[in-house]
């Protein structure tokens, strides 16, 4: 017996011992893999440490360097200093050659990696030898890195021709001086100008939940409550659409523009028409202490080689922007745009009664015991779904414009439509009024706002529903919720009954 447990021991101890070997051996291939991989590095570099790029093609050199706070001693042009006030997400690179300019942030998050992942597959000569014979002397592409940790000397890539088969190119690198055949990730930077880096967005708002105020050249004025709630302070004193708000944040993000210009002087600005702009536009984030704000700028081309074009500025930058005129048109609206166009809050289950009054005729309708009734002009159960109808038609009816209050002076009230709602919530009111030939509603609540809906007869709307709303359905509302029909044809007896599953059996 005492020899098993020996044999067992033995076992075991064997096994754990050839267990750890696999594992060492499975470990210290991981390294040498890794070790191999970056042995095969062109860049030994971190992302993170690069704060310099200059890279020259055929069409010339382009020099991209981030941005820093520390920047501020050395740049006088306040575009390229990077502070703890951004309200937008300012790209964290910029050019400085051939032109100053923001740099397209992705691409050059996208070149970054390039570099940092750039390996190579073989080596073709240990020693700097013919390389003109692999267009390397001079090369089709030199990449110069400056990195935190260089001291101020840049790592060297140099890029010549593919190789026969079109599947690699030839590198050369300063940090290991030999021919070898690298990736062709690089390739693309051989056909690209400079112009094509150029940050292409005017202003990203970081967080659109952020912004507290607008304010625009039409004389509105927009801003949030302490409820974050938005609300028109100029021109008019209206409940705001929230939606159209935010579609006016989004639509300034995803502005592109169609060229970036730098304005040197007081000339260029007059060129451009932003000496004397046709509209202005403010987004400010936070209040008090916390505050920051952008002002855009509108100009209209007065050159003969910029008229009838179209050139932002941002008031914190030295730059312009040239945008199409549908560009345009989706950022300066008037405060007609803002106000909250829903005639209706309400829906057919809010309702606890509803009335029209048209002129000659007065129809008043309570829903009492689950069921709708008509109280006037005659007493009878009301068709559930024409009530749905009179209420989706104030819902949807269309709307063109919103008009000043005083457009309805003297004008002739032609129907009116209260609606009571149950558990509390507001009751509203909307008026009909004409003038002339034109139509105009006027809704109550929660602020009174008039609205043109054009030459069309609101009443229309209304009529057939009206003239239908006793109940016809075979089954009133009242029986809706029975659990058995029994019913007698000649001398047979049928009984129908409601599952728990609310299904009919026979």
């Amino acid at each position: 017996m005492k020899r098993e447990w020996t044999k067992i021991v033995v076992a075991f101890v064997v096994l754990t011992g050839l267990a750890l070997a696999v594992s060492l051996h499975r470990e210290h291939e991981e390294k040498e893999s890794i070790k191999s991989e970056q042995s095969k590095k062109l860049l030994p570099i971190k992302a993170e440490d690069i704060q310099k790029i200059e890279f020259t093609n055929r069409y010339g050199s382009l020099i991209l360097e981030r941005r820093s706070p520390e920047s501020i001693a050395k740049d006088s042009n306040p575009i390229f200093i990077a502070t703890d006030r951004e309200l937008d997400h300012v790209p964290d690179w910029k050019i400085t050659k051939p032109f100053e300019s923001l740099a397209d942030q992705e691409k050059v998050e996208g070149l970054i990696s390039d570099l940092v992942d750039l390996s190579y597959e073989k080596i073709i000569q240990e020693t700097l030898q013919k390389e003109k014979q692999y267009d390397l002397d001079p090369p089709l592409l030199e990449v110069k890195i400056f990195s935190s940790q260089s001291k101020g000397l840049p790592t060297v890539i140099k890029m010549g021709r593919s190789n026969p088969s079109d599947d690699f190119v030839y590198f050369i690198s300063s940090a290991q001086n030999k021919i070898v055949l690298g990736e062709k990730s690089l390739q693309p930077l051989l056909l690209e100008k400079a112009s094509v880096w150029k940050h292409k967005h005017v202003f990203r708002i970081k967080d659109l939940a952020s912004v507290s105020r607008i304010e625009n050249s039409f004389g509105l004025r927009l801003e949030r409550s302490a409820t974050q709630a938005w609300e028109m302070k100029s021109p008019h004193d209206v409940v705001v659409d929230p939606s159209a708000v935010d579609t006016l944040l989004r639509n300034i993000n995803a502005l592109l523009v169609e060229e970036v210009i730098s304005l040197d002087d007081e000339k260029d600005r007059k060129n451009f028409g932003l000496d004397r702009p046709i509209h202005t536009l403010l987004i400010q984030s936070g209040k008090g202490e916390s505050e920051k704000q952008v002002r855009l700028i509108l100009g209209e081309g007065s050159s003969k080689d910029t008229k009838d074009s179209f050139y932002l500025q941002r008031d914190d930058w030295n730059q312009a922007y040239r945008i199409r005129a549908s560009q345009k048109d989706l950022i300066f609206q008037n405060a007609s745009t803002y106000i909250d166009k829903n005639i209706s809050q309400l829906d057919a289950n809010d309702l606890q009664s509803l009335s029209i009054d048209m002129q000659n005729q007065k129809i008043s309708l309570s829903y009492e015991k689950n069921r709708w009734l008509v109280k006037e002009p005659f007493k009878d159960l009301a068709n559930p779904r024409r009530v749905r109808n009179i209420l989706e038609a104030i819902k949807t009816m269309s709307i063109e414009n919103y008009v000043d209050p005083l457009t309805l002076r003297n004008s002739e009230k032609i129907l009116e439509i209260n609606l009571e709602a149950k558990d509390k919530k507001p009751s509203e009111t909307v008026s009909f009024y004409k003038k002339g030939k034109l139509f105009y509603l006027e809704k109550h609540h929660p602020k009174k706002v008039q609205f043109s809906i054009g030459e069309g007869d609101p009443k229309e709307a209304f009529v057939e529903d009206i003239e239908n709303i006793r109940n016809d359905d075979l089954l009133p509302s009242e029986f809706q919720n029975m659990k058995k029909i029994m019913f007698t044809i000649g001398n047979k007896k049928i009984e129908i009954e409601k599952s728990e599953h609310q299904e009919w059996k026979l």
